[in-house]
């Protein structure tokens, strides 16, 4: 019986089937015989080049476990020792690489949702420079993609309306295209020419009494103007001609006619 054991390992070991051939190794009737003992040996030196192997290809979990096969056969051999001492640093490289690609996930979903889309399309660059193409990487691609698709559309859009000077319209589509991404290039360029033509049409429209139409497209341009001072001369004659407004409701027609919007009747 324990010389076919032997003879089944050593097949096993023959024919490229080392796990197998570990299993039958393992027998204390394998182990204690001389011939075993040869099978052995041979058995541990297959199993740390096959770790070897398979650590070269980055397979750390499977080097790991050649290694204790080679051990519970052979005991604590250097070679043995060596070969996890080289797995143990693989695997915390590895461990580095995913926190690393994760982090960078991370950032780049932040910076895509904030409309920072070449940052974003960048940081997962850097997730995949080990050759590994994390999971989420594909569908971020695709929202950025997205994101600047449909950005581009409400430029284009933009500049229409501008040209044929719908600037309300104008500057509803830079509001959208700004959801998708921060204006910047020709854009930002855009965004200037929008900002300077909604204000003077804010300007003419309380010039003329349209003080509904001027009070909307103001609303809109100082959410679009943001922190740019120049939303300002719109916002102060606004501030007047409803204050002329206010007191031509009550009756202070001199009052309320002073100064440069004395064409409010």
């Amino acid at each position: 019986m324990r010389i076919l054991q032997i003879k089944q390992a050593e097949c096993a070991l023959a024919d490229g089937r080392l796990d197998e051939a570990c299993e039958l190794a393992l027998a204390p009737a394998v182990r204690s015989h001389r011939r075993g003992q040869q099978l052995i040996g041979r058995l541990v030196a297959a199993l740390l080049l096959r770790g070897e192997r398979h650590l070269g290809a980055g397979h750390a979990e499977a080097a790991l476990a050649d290694c204790r096969q080679a051990e519970a056969l052979g005991g604590n051999l250097p070679e043995a020792a060596a070969l996890r001492g080289r797995v143990a640093e693989e695997m915390s490289q590895q461990r580095r690489r995913q926190r690393h690609r994760e982090d960078a996930l991370t950032a780049a979903r932040e910076h895509i949702a904030n409309g920072h889309l070449s940052i974003g399309e960048e940081l997962l660059a850097g997730a995949d420079d080990d050759g590994a193409d994390p999971a989420q990487a594909p569908g971020l691609r695709r929202e950025a993609a997205a994101r600047r698709a449909a950005a581009e559309e409400c430029l284009n859009r933009a500049a229409a309306a501008a040209t044929r000077d719908d600037w309300t319209t104008a500057v509803d589509e830079l509001l959208a295209a700004e959801t998708h991404r921060a204006l910047s290039g020709v854009g930002a360029e855009l965004k200037v020419r929008v900002v300077c033509g909604a204000g003077e049409q804010v300007g003419r429209d309380a010039s003329a009494g349209r003080l509904d139409l001027a009070d909307s497209l103001l609303a809109r341009l100082r959410v679009l103007a943001g922190r740019s001072a120049a939303a300002d001369p719109p916002t102060r004659l606004m501030d007047e001609c409803r204050r002329a407004w206010q007191a031509v409701r009550a009756g202070r027609m001199r009052s309320g006619t002073q100064g440069p919007v004395s064409s409010i009747a």
